[in-house]
């Protein structure tokens, strides 16, 4: 039987045979082609879940400096404030005692008890002042290292000026009459609260 005779009598076998081979292979390249996208689904939420993990765990370690640091910013804020409640006193003392309501040395008790209580207040400063300097050159970024530094600058102008006039107690021009310092300190502690905010929001880039 030659080949032409045998394909000619089974010609329907083969056509079935055919078929379901053909079936098969479709049937394969459907599974291989499902389960390679399978396999890069997984791998995407994979590469999806160390990515969430990674922004994660820096969300965590500079965010959390980052909220420190506008703590901070509040409490120097509230030191800066105690600093004026105190110049506050000063002034207070000095009017009672023009008005005869304080004798010299009454006032003069006062003014040293108050005088007592400076050097805590500015030793606090410096020290909240330093730790949020050793905070803000981790992040080594210009535009927070320069903010803080003007708000740093800022703080330390507006105490000055507390301490000249209170060291003088000579009733010139107060700071509370000329707010300019206190203005600028508010000013620059806006601009270091939004870099920061900036910064923050970034680390979910």
């Amino acid at each position: 039987m030659n080949l032409v005779t045998f394909l000619s009598n089974n010609s329907q076998s083969l056509f079935t045979l055919g078929g379901v081979f053909l079936g098969s292979v479709i049937t394969f390249l459907i599974s291989y082609l499902n389960n390679r996208f399978q396999a890069k689904e997984r791998e995407k939420d994979r590469n999806e879940q160390r990515r969430e993990v990674k922004i994660q765990t820096k969300e965590k370690i500079i965010g959390g400096d980052i909220l420190k640091l506008m703590d901070s910013i509040e409490v120097v804020l509230k030191i800066l404030s105690s600093a004026m409640n105190l110049f506050s006193n000063y002034e207070n003392i000095d009017k009672r005692k023009e008005y005869g309501l304080l004798t010299p040395t009454e006032a003069k008790k006062k003014m040293i008890s108050l005088d007592n209580e400076m050097p805590s207040i500015y030793d606090e400063l410096n020290t909240v002042l330093n730790a949020m300097n050793r905070l803000i050159f981790s992040f080594a970024e210009e535009e927070i290292l320069e903010n803080f530094k003007d708000f740093m600058q800022a703080c330390q102008v507006y105490f000055g000026e507390l301490l000249k006039y209170i060291d003088s107690k000579s009733g010139g021009e107060s700071p509370e009459k000329n707010n300019i310092s206190i203005i600028k300190v508010s000013q620059a502690a806006g601009k270091l609260q939004r870099a920061l905010r900036d910064k923050l929001i970034s680390l979910r880039d």
